[in-house]
């Protein structure tokens, strides 16, 4: 039921990160995994509407099979209407899984108005962000359980206070705080690993 984000440069082992998540959540919950990968073409090719739609219809698809695992499928037949319509789908499916439901966006870039490959994200950003967060708002007043992981590297479109003049609703999947801090000696053993990676050596003492 938590909103977090894991962002960094690329080749840093994000995606391995959500792929820890999952085997985690397969292995100590009964949940519904729905894994979104943006940089998909017929992902990112998508526009606000059709996107929140793809996920409703995925999660009602889940629900069906009584999958555990699903990774977004865009041939899905998707309810016809316009971006709040399908918000309220997307509400409706989440409300009738009885699992927790677990979004786990990754690349989300693609998804942005710095898209580099679908410029129409430009406009439809504020609009899908804004709309699913109507929709993830809903399904907590519901008691439902919604939880949402988004990966991606860059944090810019989601710390932006304001888009062309409009609040940005994108603000609330990218949590202010991103890891704890570590102990001394994990900080240290960090450290020294990333270090040698360029060349450098630090004696124990330092």
């Amino acid at each position: 039921g938590q909103v977090r984000a894991c962002l960094g440069f690329r080749k840093m082992g994000k995606t391995s990160i959500l792929n820890r998540v999952v085997r985690e959540l397969e292995r100590d919950t009964d949940v519904l995994v729905l894994f979104i990968d943006a940089s998909r073409d017929d992902i990112a090719g998508l526009r606000a509407a059709g996107l929140i739609g793809t996920i409703a219809a995925n999660v009602r698809a889940g629900t069906e099979r009584k999958a555990t695992y699903l990774t977004l499928d865009t041939s899905l037949p998707v309810a016809t209407g316009d971006t709040a319509e399908l918000g309220r789908s997307l509400v409706n499916a989440v409300s009738e899984e009885k699992r927790p439901v677990v979004l786990l966006f990754d690349e989300v870039d693609y998804l942005t108005p710095s898209s580099p490959t679908a410029g129409h994200w430009k406009s439809d950003f504020n609009v899908f962000w804004r709309n699913f967060r109507v929709a993830c708002q809903e399904v907590s007043r519901l008691g439902r359980t919604l939880g949402i992981m988004v990966s991606g590297v860059s944090s810019r479109w989601f710390r932006a206070e304001s888009i062309d003049g409009i609040e940005n609703a994108a603000l609330m999947f990218v949590p202010e705080e991103y890891l704890g801090p570590l102990p001394r000696r994990a900080s240290i053993e960090m450290i020294k690993r990333l270090s040698r990676t360029a060349g450098l050596q630090f004696a124990a003492s330092t």
